[in-house]
């Protein structure tokens, strides 16, 4: 309920998440998603998804890769633990008629094989993009990169040419925490791992780090372990 509440309150046109189950995400009302899992030829299990108001996008394309070596089908990739993806999606805004790419990704966790593999799903993504774009159109990028600002695979991203931090490039000063990850607790986070990256021909209005808290019965509680990233764009 609190994540749905986020939804309505800051009124998302489209985002993406990670570790949602369709059971959840159908319950977003006024909202569509599109993505993949983790097992199952990507129809089961936690998601990576891409979130969208149904009356404000069009969905002319869309998939998912997975970070590794066969990127096509579910699978291990490099060191990791567990089967990480990017979904995608080529969407048509209704509003404006303007035609827009957005990924969205889920890196590994996994702390021993981090500078391995993130750096190598770092270098699928940008890949990808080439790939499926062909360099034509504005690409928004989201995710939980589980890397932090200075890391090798989050400068291989922005050193590429092709990204640019959203914080970084906002028209007005970034606001709320300087972190993403809350672990759980109230108390503001510190260390960001969660990333929005643009392309050189989008313009970031606001950019803000969303620390809601709910009071319940047990206090004041976090949606999720992760607070959300969100940037105003315009392109």
């Amino acid at each position: 309920m609190m994540v749905i509440d986020m939804f309505h309150k800051h009124d998302f046109d489209i985002c993406g998440t990670q570790e949602g189950m369709n059971r959840y995400l159908n319950d977003i009302t006024g909202y569509s998603h599109i993505g993949g899992g983790r097992g199952d030829l990507g129809h089961t299990g936690e998601r990576v998804s891409i979130v969208y108001k149904t009356n404000r996008f069009e969905v002319l394309d869309n998939g998912q890769f997975y970070y590794s070596e066969t990127p096509d089908v579910p699978s291990l990739g490099w060191d990791a633990l567990q089967n990480r993806l990017c979904a995608w999606g080529k969407f048509r805004d209704l509003v404006s008629g303007k035609v827009f790419y957005f990924f969205n990704s889920h890196f590994e966790n996994n702390r021993a094989s981090q500078e391995r593999t993130h750096l190598e799903s770092a270098k699928l993504l940008l890949a990808k993009i080439e790939e499926i774009t062909g360099g034509d159109y504005p690409v928004i990028v989201t995710g939980d990169f589980n890397n932090i600002p200075g890391s090798t695979p989050i400068l291989h991203l922005l050193n590429s040419g092709v990204l640019r931090n959203a914080r970084d490039i906002s028209e007005t000063p970034p606001t709320g925490p300087s972190g993403t990850f809350n672990s759980w607790t109230n108390n503001n986070p510190s260390s960001q791992i969660d990333w929005i990256m643009v392309t050189k021909d989008i313009a970031v209005k606001a950019y803000s780090h969303l620390n809601d808290r709910y009071n319940i019965v047990e206090g004041y509680t976090c949606p999720s372990d992760h607070d959300p990233v969100l940037a105003i764009v315009e392109f």
